[in-house]
Order: C-alpha cells, then structure tokens, then sequence
C-alpha cells in the first residue's frame, strides 16, 4: 500500500513539473520577454526530466542509458537557463556565464566518455 502511495505522489508532482513548464511556455508564447523565455526554458526542461524519470520508470527502464542521457542534458540546460533568467535580473559578468557554460559542457562530455 506505502509503496503504490508513494508511486501516485511521484506522478503528480512530475506532472505538476510537466505543468508548471507548460504554463511557462505558454505565457512566453504570449509576452515574448527575454527573461521569460530563460525561465520558460528552465521549468520546461526541469519538467521534462521529471517526466522522463516517470516514463523509464513505468515502462521497466527499457531505454535506461539513453534516458539518463537526456535526463541529464535536459537538467544541465535548466541549470543554465535558470542562471540565464536570474541574469535579466542581477547581471552576471560575461565571463562567469561563459565559465558556465563550459562547466556545464566539460560535466555532459565527462559523464559520456567516463558513464
């Protein structure tokens, strides 16, 4: 019983994430604003690894290596967007954004070549 009630909250708070990323795109869609966009992108992908969790999870990890791949990048993505969205608001030096980026892009590439 504990683990079925434990099964049903994880769906509803990735589909909670699905939604909160939904409804991000959808009021970009309609403002079209820098830093919406960064945070469109970040919720977005935050909810699609969510998701994805959910999907390899009931289909018995058929496709585990390939959705941890995209799980992974997915997450990587929202990090940055998230660091992007908060730049529209407290500017970060271009350099600390660059560091970024590369940090995010050296971990994918580590992960890849070592997982």
């Amino acid at each position: 019983m504990a683990v079925s009630a434990l099964r049903v909250v994880q769906v509803l708070v990735s589909l909670s994430f699905m939604a909160l990323g939904v409804f991000t795109v959808v009021d970009w869609f309609v403002h079209r604003d820098r830093s919406r966009g960064f945070l469109a992108l970040a919720l977005g992908t935050l909810g699609m690894t969510s998701l994805l969790g959910q999907v390899n999870m009931l289909f018995n990890y058929p496709l585990g290596p390939l959705i941890g791949y995209l799980s992974l990048i997915f997450f990587m993505v929202s990090g940055f967007s998230l660091l992007l969205f908060r730049d529209t608001f407290i500017p970060l030096a271009r350099q600390i954004q660059v560091a970024a980026a590369v940090a995010c892009g050296l971990v994918l590439i580590a992960y890849f070549v070592v997982g």
